[in-house]
């Protein structure tokens, strides 16, 4: 839409606005979660992109040129839609419609704590827009996913196959890629690390995914050797990983992360062809009712699928224990009272849905599960087994319950 010069001048201003809203979040600590617990840095800067994207749409659909002035209705178009294209297979409308209400949630909070802008925002019906998902069944399916869960094997062929490439850095990608299946780092975590957070038996990956920092133990002796080298010989603030641009200068943080996930993406479509994932759901129709649909998602090799190798791999180490040193493991872990609290939480959720069976506690392959989780950050039973175990392992999980609930006699 072309706008008048006023206009034009009301939306960059609109812009600048929504961009200190967040510059303001980041440094005040203003947080939109139950916790009260600051998110990262990087899932601030994703709210932010996204707002800024939300605004161009209000402009090109509506001719909004101020924020201040977009209603719920204006927002029930969006979702309306999503949930349209949800109905006829395009599964991931379900995390970018959630992804979005807390984008434009942060937001709200941000401007009403900030000041920054004197009317009051209003743009969602937080509850109304939930509950509207809710009743047409729109909801994220682990099976939608489109990152290919892998074993460490498939990610030792990535790194060599990243040697392939024509980039100038590949040497630092290929790093990058091992740095992350060895420590289960994200993409703006790997390029975070300093030589001050690669210590004597584990590695921090500090700020990550919802503010957390935690501790990451090396389990053996090759992922000790190669996290160590790469910050032999560095300065305590130094990066792990650095990657350079023509003219020598160093990239932004934003810039690597998209090389890397460019540079795996190729990788992988050489290394393995597209993975077809037929998925069942349940939609409600305009009849009412809920009905069953199919959709097919295309799964492939991106930068994340390193910390699906990561999980597949510490559960293994995990797995390959008795009930004894699993024990042994979890009462180290324990005196992290977060830990702790966690994995009571973990038998919460197993017992809730026993009904009148007695109650129990966590299985040994539950247990191994459990220490994955707190590995990668998850600190959730159910997010491993659905997001991150590779299927042969989900499949096998099955009988192996099954063998465990025999043997304490829960069936």
């Amino acid at each position: 839409m072309n706008l008048s010069n006023n206009k034009q001048k009301k939306y960059e201003a609109s812009r600048k606005k929504i961009k200190s809203t967040f510059l303001k979040i980041k440094s005040m600590g203003i947080s939109n979660k139950k916790s009260g617990r600051q998110n990262s840095d990087n899932t601030i800067e994703q709210y932010e992109a996204l707002m800024l994207n939300y605004a161009e749409r209000l402009k090109s659909d509506f001719g909004i040129v101020d924020i201040t002035r977009a209603k719920k209705e204006h927002f029930e178009k969006y979702l309306n839609e999503g949930i349209s294209k949800y109905g006829k297979g395009d599964l991931r409308q379900a995390h970018s419609l959630n992804k979005l209400i807390s984008a434009i949630e942060m937001f709200r909070e941000g401007s009403k704590e900030t000041g920054i802008f004197k009317k009051e925002v209003e743009l969602i019906d937080k509850e109304s827009a939930r509950e509207t998902m809710q009743y047409f069944n729109v909801k994220r399916l682990s099976e939608s996913t489109e990152t290919m869960s892998i074993e460490e094997d498939i990610g030792k062929q990535i790194a060599l196959e990243l040697l392939n490439s024509r980039s100038p850095n590949k040497e630092e990608v290929k790093k990058a890629w091992e740095l992350a299946q060895a420590s289960g780092a994200r993409a703006m975590d790997v390029l975070s690390m300093t030589a001050k957070d690669v210590e004597e038996n584990g590695c921090w990956i500090r700020n990550s995914k919802g503010g957390l920092t935690s501790f990451v133990p090396y389990i053996d002796h090759k992922e000790k050797a190669f996290i160590q080298g790469l910050a032999k010989d560095r300065k305590d603030d130094a990066p792990l990983i650095q990657m350079k641009k023509k003219d020598g200068k160093v990239m932004s943080k934003d810039s690597m992360k998209s090389l890397l996930e460019r540079e795996v993406k190729k990788a992988g479509e050489r290394v393995m062809t597209v993975r077809e994932q037929v998925v069942h759901y349940k939609f409600r129709g305009k009849d009412g009712k809920l009905h069953w649909k199919s959709a097919v998602v295309d799964q492939k090799i991106k930068f994340h699928s390193s910390r699906k190798a990561f999980v597949n791999k510490r559960f293994d180490f995990y797995n390959r224990l008795d009930e004894e040193e699993l024990q042994k493991l979890l009462d180290e872990r324990f005196k992290d009272e977060n830990v702790h609290r966690k994995y009571q939480t973990a038998e919460k959720r197993i017992n809730d849905t026993r009904k009148k069976s007695s109650p129990r506690g966590l299985y040994r392959y539950e247990k191994a599960l459990f220490l994955s989780s707190i590995d990668s950050r998850h600190f959730r039973i159910d997010i491993m087994r659905s997001y991150y175990l590779s299927r042969e392992k989900v499949n096998i999980e099955r009988e192996v319950i099954k063998l465990e609930k025999k043997q304490r006699g829960h069936y």
